[in-house]
């Protein structure tokens, strides 16, 4: 273990800055921010209201942005010394929110409630909002890869797009009439976007102007949970077991519905990153799996992989593609296995047998694809070679409660992990 710290409350939030110097947590009514390299505390312990809702750092890591429940500013401190930089006053307390940075930092915006608001990140004025369309409370909001358009997702299926350099919302910003959206999903170049809804329809938008580009397409028969979007690829999963891929320039099926297995629900679908495969999650009581199909022809590449017990509860592509692994949760005290598949050929599968009691909540590869880390309902990690599958440290103890997520540093250095 290259570092724990103790805090005495259930971590909410937890955010490493992108240069991976460092890590932000936000813990019971507190957030606190310390140096990765060395374990020192950089700024706070800060009182932030209940409980902290959203961390984000700026791009160039030079400040952080965080809100709390019911307190009534988002605050923009200095990510050295914790000063003050901007308080970002809202007209009501904050019950839910989002935050985020333009990908050139020059402005941050939030969903707080149901409006939206931009800020300019130097001189902290709002110069877009309060914005009222909303019709429930936003619960995703994102700038697309250029900066230039906002989107914004409501409880009530209501998908809005915003013009941040005119400065006004899209006039045709509307709610789809179909169904309540569960699910959504950027394009690659962020010029359009996937929604999947209630009613089993797909709607592909244009990011820029909130029309409806594509769609209603009646993709499926019960609820889209899962979409993923790749070129002009879109794959989605339903809460039946099906899943569907469309093209996203006619709206066209091009493969599907494809049944996993009867009674099965999709708990997530992802393609690989060159496109060539998509992996599925599937699970019901007593039966959970993860399959791989050729993207193109719909055949069975490896699966399903069936697991000694529990529900399939993370899985993901290394970064080169080549390999897949997954994990699970199960019953308490069994022994939880990762499951590393290569892609290539679906011949090779190699079990990371650690002999290890407690489920596994969540699984991460490093950004250089070397290691591989596992986290536990027993309050530990394990850190394996992504390669060989050998366990190369832990079980790495110390926290004091279910190791829920972790992520390496960007560099693969460095671990950060919460628990509550």
């Amino acid at each position: 273990m290259l570092r724990c710290w103790k805090v005495d409350k259930e971590v909410k939030a937890i955010a490493f800055s992108p240069n991976g110097t460092r890590i932000a947590v936000g813990f019971g009514s507190t957030l606190q921010v310390w140096n990765s390299q060395t374990g020192d505390t950089v700024i706070g312990p800060f009182m932030v209201g209940i409980h902290t809702l959203n961390i984000t750092f700026s791009p160039d890591n030079s400040s952080i942005a965080h809100a709390g429940l019911f307190d009534h500013i988002i605050w923009v401190r200095d990510s050295q010394n914790g000063g003050v930089i901007h308080a970002l006053e809202l007209e009501y307390t904050i019950e839910h929110s989002c935050i985020g940075y333009s990908p050139d930092g020059r402005y941050i915006v939030s969903g707080c409630n149901q409006s939206v608001q931009l800020w300019d990140a130097q001189n902290g004025q709002m110069i877009l909002g309060p914005l009222q369309a909303h019709t429930g409370g936003i619960n995703s909001i994102t700038f697309c890869p250029d900066g230039s358009r906002i989107v914004s997702i409501c409880s009530d299926g209501l998908v809005c797009t915003w013009d941040a350099r005119a400065r006004n919302v899209s006039s045709n910003s509307k709610s789809t009439p179909y169904s309540p959206i569960v699910s959504a999903k950027f394009s690659s170049d962020g010029q359009l976007f996937v929604s999947g809804s209630k009613d089993g329809t797909l709607c592909i938008w244009d990011s820029h102007t909130g029309e409806i580009r594509v769609g209603p397409i009646k993709a499926h028969t019960n609820q889209v949970v899962a979409v993923d979007f790749l070129h002009d690829r879109i794959v989605s999963g339903t809460s039946d077991g099906n899943i569907s891929v469309c093209d996203a320039r006619s709206g066209e099926i091009v493969l599907g519905p494809l049944k996993i297995l009867p009674g099965d629900a999709i708990r997530a679908v992802a393609y690989s990153p060159n496109g060539s495969v998509i992996a599925t999650v599937s699970s019901k009581v007593l039966m959970n799996s993860l399959d791989l199909w050729d993207a193109h022809t719909g055949n069975k590449v490896l699966g399903p992989l069936k697991y000694i017990s529990g529900d399939i509860a993370s899985v993901q592509f290394s970064p080169d593609g080549a390999r897949i692994v997954g994990s699970t949760s199960g019953s308490l005290g069994s022994n939880e296995n990762l499951v590393l598949c290569a892609v290539s050929d679906g011949e090779r599968v190699i079990e990371l047998r650690h002999h290890h009691a407690g489920s596994v909540y969540s699984v991460s590869y490093s950004p250089d694809g070397a290691l591989i880390a596992s986290c536990f309902h027993d309050k530990s990690i394990i850190v394996s070679d992504a390669l060989t599958g050998f366990k190369l440290l832990g079980p790495l103890v110390g926290h004091l409660g279910p190791v829920h997520s972790a992520n390496f540093s960007p560099d693969s250095t460095r671990l950060v992990s919460g628990s509550e």
